[in-house]
């Protein structure tokens, strides 16, 4: 089936599932951010053999966890990690997340529709240290802003998104 018949959210799983393979990656996702931009939560996860998912812990986190990288993001910039274990002192409290999840490398480039940050996707590696070629960043951005078309282009979509994080009375 095409990619474009597909509902957006399928799609992007079928994409990263896609992506994940042919990049000899352990695992590929995405996180989407709320609307206030304090809190995300990973909406889409792909995992090969053993590696386990995180998807159902990474739920309304807050951005804090990963302040390290956002800073990053915020700034349309990847992040490529060789080893999370030399990561600086100032990305501790990623390195502890990226240690708990048996990350070994990690790449991770930003979601944006109309200059906006709506998420992060990305790939890890937990059974070796991968040096993530310009190459294999720059196609991970291409990803990035067709999912970024896809997900947040679309009216129906947005709002929708909104609705669903909007605060209750």
């Amino acid at each position: 089936m095409s990619l474009l018949k597909l509902p957006a959210d399928d799609a992007i799983s079928e994409q990263l599932a896609y992506m994940g393979e042919t990049s000899d990656v352990d695992r590929s996702w995405m996180i989407e951010y709320r609307p206030d931009m304090l809190r995300l939560r990973n909406t889409h996860e792909w995992c090969r053999g053993k590696t386990e998912p995180f998807v159902a812990e990474l739920q309304d986190v807050p951005t804090t966890l990963i302040a390290w990288l956002h800073k990053f993001m915020v700034k349309g910039q990847a992040v490529a990690i060789h080893d999370v274990n030399d990561l600086p002192r100032t990305a501790r409290a990623i390195q502890v997340e990226f240690q708990r999840q048996g990350n070994k490398s990690v790449l991770s480039v930003p979601v944006f529709h109309d200059k906006k940050l709506y998420g992060i996707i990305g790939f890890d590696t937990t059974v070796r240290h991968r040096t993530w070629s310009a190459d294999e960043v720059r196609a991970l951005y291409q990803c990035a802003n067709l999912i970024g078309q896809a997900k947040y282009g679309n009216s129906r979509e947005r709002d929708a998104r909104h609705a669903t994080t909007a605060p209750r009375p």
